[in-house]
């Protein structure tokens, strides 16, 4: 029996506590949590998977930077897998770079795929030949690849931070093997002395428990070492990269996701936004493919943009149609000239067309000028027929407010001069008419117009004749009509005859004969309506200004039996 009286109070060594427990607890935790990780990156690759680290965010939410994602070789013979994950290596060209993993979300016609991002708004701007694809994502290990991710991108902090941590935490595995090989030899709290053994006992070393002695003391050893393969074995992977472009978008939360499907209607998916006339909406329409479940495709195509009720309007836009393989038409720098309440309509095809929601085109600020009215032929020093008037418009030439002073000129003088009864002259509610112009010289010219800020407007031409002349001789045969003047100058000189202000083939005036025919050769049915039309001979001068030498009038015949009478 042991004596109680000798029983011998023991003090409880620090790694006997509560809190070491906790400590140790964790620690042999963290050290079996990260050696599973490594086991399961490490072990598949043993029957043909390959190992990548990704390195972006392109396919967030599911697939974090520093996972790592086990591939199987995609045989050449194999279909495109639709709506899976792949590993490829960047096409030539493209934003991307490296070997990327992205989801294959569908096909072109020219059998090329488009491929995207689960977290990116919209495929990849490249698309890939069916031999870009390496492999097909199967299996996803969490975390693992973080280590050597932080080493290979100079994020040394974090390395730092992860390398003192999975050390300390060998070495709490350590100490804790060690207490508990203590406690085991020694007993805990008390212990009962014996009967003192012999000199020869005292000296046996008992084999079994010095081998469970060692055993636990490597514990640790043995988990730092795999810990460490599984560090240099993650430096192995090849790193997988891709362009991350947009927040999520994609709803696919595994490895596959529903392919394209057949797409029937167009839909807005951003709608324009409102803006002034003739300048760009700040918000530009982009039109998505939808499949009968309302469900944005990636079928390819061109749309065509227009205006739902134009009322006199013009749509530009940078490119219209577009034309995309992913599904999604982007278009750009689209602006509207007139003031009003407008919607667009989305066409391609069969497809049903798309409505955006509707957007206000105001009048903007002053830009330009523009010609109303401009004038007509007439005579030199004579009042111009029609009254010159200018406008000062936006962007879209809406007439604005603005009383700015404007200024009327000849775009070309030719030793002419233009008079008006008030030039220059201010604005009114963003007009200006110039009455009382006239120019004193025969010749064909065009009016320019100007403010300070706004630029420049040049008129259409128009020409100024010579004073009045007397009327041409008229003798008529039913299908001829021939005009002559006088005095038959007997010299070269060139002659244009002008029918309803349109210059026709003067047959017949060369000098010598100062005559000139109209027949269907020169004033034909197709080209002149039936009735009576007003005629110009012009001579034409050495400095290539015409002058008016005589007119007449002509009464026109219908087309199916077109005469020519005196008028």
């Amino acid at each position: 029996m042991t004596n109680p009286s000798k029983t011998l109070p023991r003090h409880v060594p620090w790694t006997a506590t509560w809190r070491w427990l906790v400590v140790a607890t964790a620690a042999r935790g963290y050290l079996i949590f990260v050696l599973a990780l490594a086991a399961c990156a490490l072990a598949p690759m043993a029957t043909g998977l390959t190992g990548s680290i990704v390195s972006s965010g392109s396919m967030m939410p599911h697939i974090h930077v520093g996972d790592v994602v086990l591939s199987r070789p995609f045989s050449a013979a194999a279909a495109p897998p639709l709506g899976r994950v792949i590993t490829f290596d960047a096409p030539p060209g493209s934003a991307l770079h490296g070997v990327v993993l992205h989801r294959l979300v569908g096909a072109n016609r020219d059998g090329t795929l488009i491929t995207k991002g689960d977290a990116n708004a919209a495929p990849d701007s490249t698309p890939l030949a069916r031999d870009g694809i390496i492999g097909q994502a199967g299996i996803l290990i969490p975390w693992v690849g973080l280590p050597f991710l932080w080493l290979s991108t100079g994020a040394f902090v974090q390395f730092g931070i992860w390398l003192a941590g999975s050390i300390l935490a060998v070495l709490i595995e350590i100490a804790s093997s060690a207490s508990d090989h203590r406690d085991k030899r020694s007993g805990r709290g008390t212990r009962a002395v014996s009967a003192p053994q012999s000199h020869e006992a005292r000296r046996r070393i008992p084999v079994g428990l010095l081998g469970r002695s060692l055993l636990r003391y490597k514990v640790g050893l043995v988990v730092a070492l795999l810990v460490s393969v599984g560090v240099v074995a993650s430096a192995s992977f090849g790193q997988v990269d891709a362009s991350f472009t947009a927040q999520t978008s994609s709803i696919g939360s595994s490895w596959s996701a529903k392919a394209a499907t057949a797409a029937v209607s167009l839909a807005f998916t951003t709608n324009p936004s409102s803006s002034t006339g003739g300048i760009a909406l700040a918000t530009q329409p982009v039109v998505s493919f939808e499949d009968a479940a309302g469900h944005v495709t990636t079928n390819g195509g061109a749309v065509t943009l227009s205006l739902t009720a134009p009322g006199g309007a013009t749509l530009a836009c940078a490119a219209n149609p577009v034309t995309s393989t992913s599904g999604v038409n982007s278009f750009s720098g689209c602006t509207v000239d007139k003031a009003g309440t407008y919607t667009l309509t989305a066409a391609s095809g069969a497809l049903t067309h798309g409505v955006s929601s509707s957007f206000v085109i105001s009048r903007g600020t002053a830009k330009n000028l523009q010609f109303v009215t401009s004038p007509t032929a007439t005579r030199a020093s004579t009042t111009f027929v029609g009254t010159p008037a200018v406008a000062i418009v936006d962007a879209g030439g809406n007439i604005v407010s603005s009383t700015s002073t404007v200024t009327l000129t000849l775009t070309t003088v030719q030793g002419a001069t233009l008079i008006c009864a008030s030039n220059p002259q201010n604005a009114v509610a963003g007009q200006a008419s110039f009455a009382g112009c006239r120019i004193n010289i025969p010749g064909t010219f065009s009016l320019t117009v100007k403010s300070p800020g706004l630029g420049t407007a040049v008129s259409s031409s128009f020409v100024i004749g010579g004073p009045a002349v007397a009327p041409l001789t008229c003798l008529s045969a039913v299908f001829v009509a021939t005009f002559s003047w006088t005095p038959t100058p007997f010299t070269a000189t060139q002659y244009t005859l002008y029918v309803n202000g349109i210059q026709v083939p003067a047959t017949g005036a060369d000098g010598f004969n100062s005559t000139v025919q109209l027949s269907a050769l020169n004033v034909p049915a197709s080209q002149f309506p039936a009735g009576t039309a007003t005629l110009e001979v012009r001579k034409v001068l050495a400095n290539g200004t015409e002058v008016v030498i005589g007119d007449g009038t002509v009464i026109l015949g219908a087309s199916g039996f077109r005469t020519y009478l005196c008028g």
